[in-house]
């Protein structure tokens, strides 16, 4: 295929997704964490998890987002969440999630 065709379908898969209503998320980054021991003595496994970037509702753990690593959905409640996850990093400072289709 042609680079001309492939940016044209391209617009037009883009186009058509939009004209849907449905979301276009651009893939954020992720982290690989290597397996540690906590201060009481159980080991946490290596794991991957979402980049550091001081928002909290792209988080694979934020109620309501799937981890693509288990697929398992997050549970609980999100305004529980941000105010336990907070750590001094301002989430009640931040506006209305924008990933929300409420």
């Amino acid at each position: 295929m042609r680079p001309a065709r492939i940016v044209a379908l391209a617009a037009v898969l883009v186009y058509a997704g939009l004209a849907a209503g449905s979301e276009i998320q651009v893939a954020q980054g992720d982290v690989y964490v290597n397996g540690y021991p906590k201060r009481d003595g159980t080991y946490v496994q290596p794991h991957h998890q979402s980049a550091p970037d001081g928002n909290p509702y792209n988080n694979y753990g934020f109620p309501g987002n799937t981890n693509p690593y288990t697929g398992k959905v997050a549970p609980g409640n999100p305004d529980t969440y941000l105010r336990t996850h907070d750590n001094g990093g301002g989430f009640g400072q931040m506006p209305k999630n924008p990933y929300s289709m409420r």
